[in-house]
């Protein structure tokens, strides 16, 4: 796989080809070219390479209906890969000792039901909240 463009689905065999730092390579560089509301980089792909695995695993099941759902519903792919990035950051553990073993564990409990609700209107939520939060904290970034 050369290239990642996330309006498009990647052919499942060929990103999972890949190891998790070339997925992510490909991500931030698809990303560098779009970047003109100077977000951050690497959370953001980070975000991105954990929701098409996800995908492309079919692990949960919901995560791709969703994605599938949101664009039937108009929204474009790559916003609706950032609506289900969304849910993952929302359910990420905040903490310094996290493992990937517990990062699933804790996906795991609630993304699922979380995934099978999320619809264009929660995403649209799911910014506000996300931009006032950011405002709170004093942050200039675009979600």
């Amino acid at each position: 796989m050369k290239r990642y463009d996330p309006r498009q689905t990647p052919v499942t065999e060929e990103w999972l080809a890949q190891p998790d730092a070339a997925r992510f390579k490909l991500v931030r560089r698809a990303h560098r070219l779009l970047n003109k509301k100077k977000i951050n980089i690497d959370v953001h792909a980070v975000l991105h390479v954990i929701v098409e695995n996800q995908i492309a695993l079919i692990d949960p099941p919901e995560t791709a209906v969703a994605v599938e759902r949101m664009v039937s519903e108009g929204l474009d792919r790559h916003d609706a890969l950032h609506a289900a990035a969304l849910i993952v950051a929302r359910h990420l553990p905040d903490d310094d000792d996290l493992t990937a073993d517990r990062m699933d564990e804790a996906l795991n409990q609630a993304l699922a039901s979380d995934m099978a609700e999320l619809n264009r209107t929660v995403y649209e939520q799911l910014v506000a909240e996300a931009k006032e939060a950011l405002d709170r904290r004093g942050l200039d970034q675009t979600v």
